[in-house]
């Protein structure tokens, strides 16, 4: 399922955003939040279950380094947590979006054919 196609466009989004602004208006914020991380994860795996898994580990992930940097306590702990989170988010990104890019500047740099891993971004 594309953001472009119809079934996002006359099915997904309309019932995900009726639920979310139902549970919203209904003052059950944490319930509507829910609903918003249920339907992304039903949007991703409808397209390639098996990426569901990396989704929910890089949002517990993420969810931990939140909850680390929302403690005020420890200022200089809080800054290495932030380095050391969005140095994680980006070597992710930099894995599945440029990985065969530098194999093939390495095979071409070096003379010798290196496999490409032919990742697709999640």
């Amino acid at each position: 399922m594309l953001f472009n196609s119809a079934g996002y466009i006359l099915l997904f989004f309309p019932i995900a955003a009726t639920i979310y602004f139902f549970l919203n208006r209904n003052r059950l914020t944490i319930a509507a939040k829910a609903s918003l991380v249920l339907s992304s994860l039903f949007f991703y795996g409808w397209w390639n279950p098996k990426y569901v898994i990396l989704l929910l580990v890089s949002l517990l992930f993420n969810y931990g380094i939140g909850t680390v940097l929302a403690d005020e306590n420890q200022p200089f702990r809080r800054k290495l947590i932030l380095v050391v989170g969005i140095t994680c988010d980006v070597l992710l990104l930099g894995y599945y979006k440029y990985a065969d890019f530098f194999l093939t500047n390495a095979s071409y740099l070096s003379g010798k054919q290196l496999p490409l891993l032919k990742i697709t971004l999640p």
